[in-house]
């Protein structure tokens, strides 16, 4: 009786091990990345088809901002997540010169936006503007970005975190997938 008493020990105790090794491994396995042609909070902002609201502001270089086939990119000042996302703005704008950017940087103070820009050294045009304009533009999340066709009207927008998203929200612009679009399969977004 012993023996068999030791033999279901053994084999109770295999089949625990075993059963916590396949536990950990398909714990360790990373779920598959879903790809996604849609940009985070899509819905949210200025609805597609809208003008985009120029209320003549001037850039901080005292210039008239082009909003015409144009990416208009909200930003806060003393924000880490916009601040991270500067210098792709700067690649994004050397690999596409002919669609302008315009960030509008929202200060609680005034002096707050040049102050980031000079920081940052962004070359972009930058449009200062007072957090009690939130609501005239509907965006209350940062960074979050708006696709102007050449008529000023919304055609797409979200937030946005890095290059990849750039050149989502640029495609309805630039007419054609981007680069790493085409790597992940994204189709065109409109």
């Amino acid at each position: 009786m012993s023996l068999v008493f030791f033999v279901s020990y053994l084999i109770l105790w295999l089949w625990t091990i075993m059963l916590t090794v396949a536990c950990v491994f398909l714990l360790k396995k990373k779920p598959a990345m879903i790809a996604s042609n849609e940009l985070n909070n899509s819905d949210a902002g200025l609805p597609k088809g809208m003008p985009f609201p120029n209320d003549g502001r001037l850039t901080l270089k005292g210039e008239q901002p082009n909003f015409s086939n144009a990416l208009v990119i909200f930003s806060l000042f003393d924000c880490g997540t916009c601040e991270m996302l500067y210098p792709h703005l700067h690649r994004f704008q050397e690999k596409h010169p002919e669609i302008p950017i315009n960030v509008m940087l929202f200060e609680e103070q005034e002096g707050q936006a040049r102050q980031n820009a000079e920081k940052y050294q962004l070359k972009l045009n930058v449009i200062a503007c007072n957090v009690s304009d939130i609501a005239l533009f509907q965006t209350n999340m940062f960074p979050f970005g708006y696709a102007l066709n050449e008529a000023g009207v919304v055609v797409y927008k979200g937030n946005i975190n890095d290059e990849a998203n750039l050149d989502m929200l640029a495609t309805p612009i630039t007419g054609h997938k981007s680069e790493k679009g085409k790597k992940r399969g994204l189709s065109k977004a409109g």
